[in-house]
């Protein structure tokens, strides 16, 4: 009887890379080791083809250091073949070639160099025309980030209350995490750090919440503890830093140079720092996408912006046609910013009504530039109709996950010319800032979020998450 499983490895890879094989029966991705070999131990014998995937670490669309994106439908050769080369076989090894080797068809392509465009004269802010400089790194170090408490035991599975179906919690991650250094990986919580003995703040939370940040409310500290945060942060792991222009500009009335100062600050502490440009409290509904280019600007001039979203819940302040203008405004006057949309809960699109209207909305995204969805759970206790609607359990979170990964994804559901990022974003914020249990009726608090955030990191699907932004850490306490 021949063996159910065989391995397959690929050998003389460049490192470090990530190889991913795909099929209906088996899908699975193994980072390549230092001597270029990656390995699939438990291959499905009565696999016969499969789709390649050669890419950079962690990151599935991009092509491995110095190559060119591989991705090959290949027909899967016979057992004991399972010696393949994606590049043509180094003459160095003794001819005839061992019978368990085999040569890909397609190999692998060195990505033309391409030198570095020299740098750019920043136009000042009021000539008319956006600044042209790059984002640069953070000026001080990524700090090591230290290991923290085991979290508590995951959440168990649930049934959805509507149908009565079965919603398992997976724990498992799924994909591959890449280093701290990879900057397009999401790193964030904007609502969980704590530190004991936090002071009051304007706007700010009671109970044990008046201990856990709002990363855009940091402003509204005294100086010292501005810091204190800075740091507790960063010593978790997380990379990048959420502000608010409208909250810092007409909420604690900061001027611009004060809060370039703060941003300054920010890129100081290692981390990358993150901006909302527009809020529905404070700029109103349809609001001029003008208003906040100054700030923008100079941002820019001092490096100070990597990751942004146009607005705080987009499609509660925005007419589609008005969020479609703003969105392409913001796209096409700052291509080097990378550009996440973020709406209300349970959304992920907002176009017109009518067939396809999440498609075009995605479409149209993608043809300016915008490839990144910040997803908002369900993350309110409320009466609707007289009912009572509770958060999301961790089972409904991951399946919800799922109908974002199969849509989102290049030829998914929603038939997109090309992936579109997404990150947990949004969990159980409100529930944390509300001293509220979340829907598995565990008080939500930073170890809950943590908690949460791993789960979402979990969740099954064709296109895993691309990070986390309501704070997660492994079962053992060592950071993500």
């Amino acid at each position: 009887m021949a063996n159910p499983l065989r391995p397959i490895a690929l050998n003389d890879l460049p490192y470090p890379s990530q190889v991913r094989l795909e099929a209906p029966e088996y899908t699975k991705t193994f980072l390549t080791q230092p001597d270029g070999r990656a390995g699939f131990p438990d291959v499905p014998g009565s696999m016969t083809k499969a789709n390649l995937f050669i890419e950079a670490a962690g990151q599935n669309g991009v092509g491995a250091p110095g190559f060119e994106w591989y991705g090959e439908v290949i027909e899967v050769p016979p057992d004991p073949q399972n010696d393949w080369w994606a590049v043509p076989i180094p003459e160095a090894y003794p001819r005839p070639l061992s019978e368990t080797w085999h040569q890909l068809p397609k190999v692998l392509v060195p990505k033309p160099v391409v030198l570095p465009a020299p740098e750019v004269v920043v136009a000042p802010t009021g000539s008319g025309r956006p600044p042209t400089g790059f984002v640069r790194p953070p000026t001080g170090a990524i700090r090591p980030p230290i290991a923290r408490t085991p979290l508590p035991p995951f959440d168990r599975d649930t049934t959805d209350p509507e149908t009565g179906a079965s919603l398992p919690v997976h724990t498992r991650i799924n994909g591959v995490i890449p280093p701290l250094e990879d900057d397009t990986y999401h790193r964030a919580n904007l609502w969980g750090v704590t530190i004991e003995g936090a002071p009051f703040i304007d706007g700010g939370a009671r109970g044990a919440a008046q201990n856990r940040l709002l990363t855009y409310l940091i402003d509204r500290y005294p100086r010292d503890w501005q810091a204190r945060w800075l740091e507790a942060y960063a010593a978790r792991g997380y990379r990048h830093f959420w502000t608010s222009i409208p909250d810092s500009r007409d909420r604690t009335r900061l001027s611009l140079a004060e809060y370039l100062d703060l941003t300054k600050r920010t890129l100081d502490a290692g981390l990358l720092p993150c901006h909302f440009l527009r809020s529905k409290d404070y700029d109103g509904k349809n609001p001029d996408p003008a208003r906040v280019v100054p700030w923008v600007d100079a941002l820019l001039e001092i490096g100070g912006i990597h990751t942004a979203s146009h607005a705080w819940e987009a499609s509660l302040m925005y007419d589609p046609s008005k969020l479609r203008e703003t969105i392409d405004h913001d796209a096409r006057r700052w291509p080097q910013i990378r550009w996440g949309v973020r709406l209300q809960q349970a959304y992920a699109d907002f176009g017109p009504d009518g067939k396809d209207h999440s498609v075009d909305f995605w479409k149209n995204n993608i043809a300016v530039g915008v490839k990144l969805l910040l997803y908002q759970y369900k993350t309110s206790r409320e009466s609707i109709a007289g009912k009572l609607v509770s958060p999301w359990s961790a089972g409904m979170i991951q399946a919800r996950g799922n109908d974002i990964s199969v849509r989102l994804i290049r030829g998914g559901l929603w038939r997109l010319p090309e992936t579109v990022d997404w990150v947990p974003f949004e969990v159980i914020a409100q529930l944390q800032f509300n001293n509220e249990t979340d829907g598995d009726g565990r008080l939500a608090d930073e170890n809950i979020g943590d908690l949460k955030g791993f789960e979402t990191l979990c969740t099954p699907g064709p296109l895993p998450p691309r990070g986390f932004g309501n704070g997660a850490r492994y079962p053992d306490g060592k950071p993500i």
